[in-house]
């Protein structure tokens, strides 16, 4: 089974630079702003956008009423695609190496990755 540390921080706590020395000193993966240029890749999007995105974890979606029911423009769509993304991209990493993830919600993302095993 591989082993998941998680570590969850607010700025200026230090948990990226602890988490970044953990993952040296175990030989795991690192896992924190990659996943960020990864799915900007992925949808050709800005890393700015897709980080504005992850942040605020909303998504906007606007109701229009006019002669039909609209849901406006497919800007949250795309909002929603990059979220997907992240947790998508979270769990696919962990299912395949040990690793150390900072922050990015993980710790509820991959909350069901444990079951199975015994402490």
């Amino acid at each position: 089974m591989r082993k998941i540390i998680t570590i969850s921080r607010e700025f200026g706590s230090g948990g990226r630079e602890l988490g970044k020395r953990m993952a040296d000193l175990l030989g795991f993966a690192y896992i924190d702003r990659e996943i960020i240029s990864e799915i900007a890749e992925q949808y050709e999007l800005s890393e700015s956008y897709v980080a504005d995105t992850l942040a605020k974890k909303k998504v906007a979606m606007p109701l229009h009423y006019g002669r039909t029911l609209s849901l406006g423009s497919d800007a949250w769509k795309t909002e929603v695609n990059i979220i997907a993304a992240e947790q998508q991209l979270l769990k696919k990493a962990a299912e395949v190496q040990n690793c150390v993830i900072i922050g990015r919600n993980s710790e509820f993302v991959l909350k069901d990755m444990n079951r199975g095993s015994t402490r």
